[in-house]
């Protein structure tokens, strides 16, 4: 089916799509995350590579809200017009996202990657994503499971290096 609009007036019409501050998407993410008291973020990055919706600079978080249809989630269908040029724009999409994300992870960026539909079916399931990976895992129980096994090491006679070590090891450290 050939499309109603000429190329011009198609071209003006995908040009108003907004790509960001979208009533249904990064607004609403930002709104949650100002409920939830999560703050620390900016919008819109355009000094990293691809240009995360929302970024936590001081934990190193890229979070990216992906609209359904352009980033080819199940949830939608493809156009019936022009099926192949959609197809094809999406794929073009998709492989985009997974270079985007790899070349942040390589410098050292986690990486949220956020459906609409996801933040439409649940806002507090969505800003419990994001606030998991940028609130630090409390470590106050495992810390004092630590001083408790020192303890223990020092009452059994273990020398002090050798406890030392140990504790590193359970660490993970060297």
């Amino acid at each position: 089916m050939a499309d109603t609009f000429s190329k011009q007036k198609r071209s003006e019409i995908m040009a108003a799509i907004r790509s960001k501050n979208t009533r249904s998407t990064e607004r609403r993410l930002r709104a949650g995350l100002a409920a939830a008291g999560i703050s620390g973020w900016r919008m819109n990055a355009k000094d990293l590579t691809g240009k995360p919706d929302f970024v936590f600079d001081d934990e190193k978080v890229a979070v990216f809200v992906d609209g359904c249809f352009w980033h080819g989630c199940k949830c939608k269908r493809l156009s019936k017009t022009h099926k192949s040029f959609w197809k094809k724009k999406i794929e073009t999409n998709i492989v985009r996202d997974k270079k985007v994300s790899r070349a942040l992870r390589r410098q050292g960026w986690k990486v949220v990657r956020i459906k609409e539909h996801e933040l439409k079916s649940s806002v507090s399931k969505t800003v419990e994503k994001v606030r998991k990976v940028v609130t630090p895992p409390d470590m106050s129980e495992f810390d004092a499971l630590i001083r408790q096994v020192r303890q223990q090491a020092k009452d059994a006679g273990l020398k002090q290096a050798d406890i030392k070590s140990a504790v590193a090891k359970t660490r993970g450290q060297k």
